[in-house]
């Protein structure tokens, strides 16, 4: 298996911005004359005092046009709206460190590992199964300990008890200070109030429905009003000092989140006795309790602030194999995220040594993606694993080229012009000692949309579309903790892959891990396409003897006198690359459809279209289909998936001898017309009568007659075509012509080009539609297709 791995440590001197490196930023200085390198170079570094007086009218006149120019075409820093890029203040005057600085640039190199040893079982499945291991253990521990039975009853009064009798508290607390008129709430009110909001939240009912159904079921269900009493009077902190005055939003005065400490403490603090093991835990941090968007989520939490309404943030920490919450904390006003998320993890650990903590690996999305929140981490003794916003520029070490200076002019002159600048922001800089030379890592004040300098060039990645993938890796001491935690690296990870037609993407990551998995972490693995069976797989070249191995040659033989292999399996990088300037099913689907001939032919009544498309805007289509970046939908995927179960039961059908899975095929005389069959059955010719049979059968090894049929699965998804089809469903297979009422009926009009492609491609005769849905085969037509209309194809 292919793998990219660090290598050796580059050593080297730390080249300056202008010195050679593997990764260029912009024109190279000309080899032919020595003398622009070494005084760019000193101009970036601070070291010439001479280049203002030289060239200070003609250069500021040149870089101050240049800065115009950004500014009329809306780039860079003098653009009105903030982009988020580069970084933030920068002005004229301000010093600005090296942001490389203490990084160690390693190169990559290309091993072979076994996907199972390297990483699945040592990392994920190994500490998935000690993590389970110790959560059983630990709740089995709590339940004896409180006396609690093992049973899913048991488990929620477990988790439950400590908060319940603390809201209970609070609630009766709150009736006799202002609802003398109510009687106090028992422990077995607050429980089939827990029950009725379980039961209304996973069904969906209201909870009059959720009380009338309890009822009906023969359990002991409190009234509505009782019900509604407690959702609105439940509190989460003690009702002394609680506001009931001013308006109906969230302002200052009924801001009651500094009530909230004592809530934050027990409300999971049974659920981190038994989830948190810091040796095993993979936690995600995150500020919002739904996984959607949360203009979509139907129902709202406190905290409403993306749906543009007021409402408290709140940073929760939960575990990533099971999503069991095990912390949150509700941001104070006016609290910086960064003292919030301190006090979450002080009560997560709650008096832990960060030598005990190191096995924890917290990730979390883009937005926790700074400085100040790994070194937080690092500082409890906790290992992280982030990925880094593309467009924060002042946290990792590397950066895209595309999100640096949008004014790429010569490189001569860009640093000449960072020269005038530090003569025009600084005067008597020299005179105060302040040279921000190379030897403390910093550069001299440069101009904000002048942003290439301040790092080394090995560290900045060209994302010029042309260029191919490639990994990017450096390491650094962390440092920011305490004992063991200082000793650890940070490493720092750029993934360069196949953006759009404008620039690459590339895929930044952050991590501090454990000595005992940094290896397999560092070693990223191109994971191939799942194991396929070679006992019914055409044209691969590992031979195992198997009973259909002499089938498989027959097969393979026939295909090969017309089609030319352009890959063994499907959906593999290669299959992705190959299919572009291929016109395959789907482009020539729509090509078919518009020919008058192939619709007359297969009785299609005329296409509505009034005007004939034109040989570009043919090309135009396929240029889309080939080069577009559309993502596969959620029906596409549970289709796919769907693939090998109805392969799998379309083998067993009496009259299916085998069926064969094979990649991308295209024509020896026309290569530009390919398939991708989802198989290649063989059939037993008592399919057919005697009569005719002839002309679609061949012989296999043993001199028997078999019959060769591409084989194309659809699998209904949506509510409205499993319907349709569950009506035409039938356990016998359907025999039919290409064309003829049969054909129609069973056959949706938008699938017809394509299996008729297939057909030509392959030189086929036979070909079978598989109707399936998530559940089982539908129905299955198999359909002869006469040469007539194979020409017209």
């Amino acid at each position: 298996m292919a793998t990219v791995v660090p290598g050796e440590q580059n050593t080297t001197t730390q080249p300056t911005p202008l010195q050679a490196s593997t990764q260029p930023v912009g024109p190279p200085a000309p080899q032919s004359s020595p003398s622009h390198a070494p005084a760019a170079s000193q101009a970036i570094q601070g070291r010439s005092e001479s280049a203002a007086s030289r060239n200070g009218g003609a250069r500021q006149s040149r870089g101050r046009e240049r800065a115009r120019e950004s500014s009329r075409r809306g780039r860079g820093a003098t653009r009105g709206r903030s982009r988020g890029r580069g970084r933030r203040g920068g002005t004229t005057g301000a010093r600005h460190d090296d942001l490389s600085e203490g990084w160690t640039f390693n190169r990559t190199a290309c091993e072979t590992v076994v996907l199972e040893s390297a990483l699945a079982e040592k990392v994920i499945q190994n500490r998935a199964r000690m993590f389970c291991s110790n959560a059983i253990t630990q709740l089995k521990l709590q339940c004896d300990a409180r006396s609690r039975p093992c049973t899913s009853c048991g488990f929620t009064v477990l988790f439950l008890q400590g908060l319940i009798d603390q809201l209970r508290n609070w609630v009766n607390e709150d009736i006799r200070l202002r609802n003398k008129d109510q009687e106090c709430v028992s422990i077995a009110e607050m429980y089939r109030y827990v029950s009725v909001l379980l039961l209304s939240h996973t069904t969906g009912f209201s909870f009059e429905k959720t009380i009338e159904v309890l009822r009906q079921a023969g359990s002991t269900a409190p009234s509505l009003d009782r019900v509604r009493f407690i959702a609105d009077n439940i509190l989460a902190y003690a009702p002394t000092g609680r506001g009931r005055q001013g308006e109906m939003h969230w302002n200052a005065q009924r801001d009651q989140t500094r009530q909230l400490t004592e809530f934050e403490s027990i409300a999971f603090r049974d659920t981190r006795k038994v989830f948190f093991c810091p040796l095993h835990l993979l936690a995600i941090l995150d500020d919002d309790l739904y996984g959607t968007r949360a203009s979509d989520n139907q129902v709202k939490m406190l905290s409403a602030r993306k749906a543009d309404k007021e409402g408290h943030s709140a940073d929760a920490l939960a575990d990533a194999l099971f999503r069991i919450i095990l912390a949150i904390r509700f941001r104070r006003r006016g609290e910086a995220q960064t003292e919030s998320l301190k006090k979450l993890f002080s009560t997560v650990l709650d008096g832990r040594g960060e030598e005990a903590n190191t096995g924890c690996i917290v990730t979390a999305d883009r937005g926790y993606g700074k400085q100040s929140f790994l070194e937080i981490l690092s500082g409890f003794g906790l290992s992280s694993v982030f990925v880094m916003p593309e467009h924060l520029l002042r946290v990792h070490p590397f950066v895209e080229l595309s999100y640096l200076d949008p004014v790429r002019d010569d490189l001569e002159d860009e640093a000449l012009d960072i020269g005038d600048a530090e003569g025009e922001s600084e005067p008597g800089a020299a005179e105060m000692g302040d040279t921000h030379g190379e030897g403390n890592g910093e550069h001299p004040a440069v101009a904000p949309h002048q942003l290439y300098c301040d790092r080394r060039r090995t560290f900045v990645i060209d994302d010029d579309p042309t260029l191919g993938p490639e990994a990017f890796f450096a390491t650094k001491n962390a440092g920011t903790g305490r004992g063991r935690s200082r000793q650890r690296s940070m490493n720092a990870i750029a993934v360069r892959e196949r953006g759009t037609d404008k620039f690459s993407k590339v895929l930044r990551f952050m991590y501090t891990v454990p000595a005992w998995i940094q290896d397999a972490l560092n070693t990223w693995i191109a994971v191939p396409k799942q194991n396929i069976d070679k006992k019914f797989t055409l044209f691969q070249t590992l031979r195992r003897g198997n009973e259909m191995q002499d089938l498989q040659d027959v097969v393979s033989v026939f295909l090969r006198e017309r089609c030319e292999v352009l890959t063994v399996s499907q959906r593999c990088a290669d299959w992705f690359v190959l299919r572009q300037f291929c016109v395959t099913g789907t482009n020539a689907g729509l090509v078919l459809m518009s020919s008058p001939c192939f619709r007359s032919i297969l009785r299609l009544p005329a296409s509505s279209g009034t005007e004939e498309t034109t040989i570009p805007q043919w090309f135009e289509r396929f240029y889309k289909g080939w080069f577009s970046t559309k993502t596969s939908t959620e029906a596409m995927m549970r289709g796919s998936a769907n693939e090998c179960a109805v392969l799998s039961a379309l083998r067993a059908k009496p009259f299916v001898t085998a069926v064969f899975e094979v990649g991308m095929l295209a024509v020896k005389e026309r290569r530009f017309l390919a398939c991708s069959p989802d198989g290649i059955a063989v059939l037993d010719t008592s399919i057919y009568d005697s009569e005719g049979v002839g002309e679609v059968t061949m012989q296999d090894g043993e001199g028997n007659d078999i019959i060769l049929a591409c084989v194309e699965i659809k699998t209904r998804v949506a509510d409205s075509s499993v319907g349709e089809a569950v009506l035409l469903s039938c356990p016998d297979v359907v025999l039919c012509e290409a064309g003829d009422d049969t054909f129609h009926k069973y056959n949706p009009q938008g699938h017809m080009a394509q299996i008729m492609q297939q057909m030509f491609v392959l030189g086929l005769r036979v070909g079978i539609y598989v109707a399936a849905a998530e559940t089982g085969i539908l129905y299955i037509v198999v359909y002869r297709c006469s040469e007539m209309v194979l020409r017209t194809c």
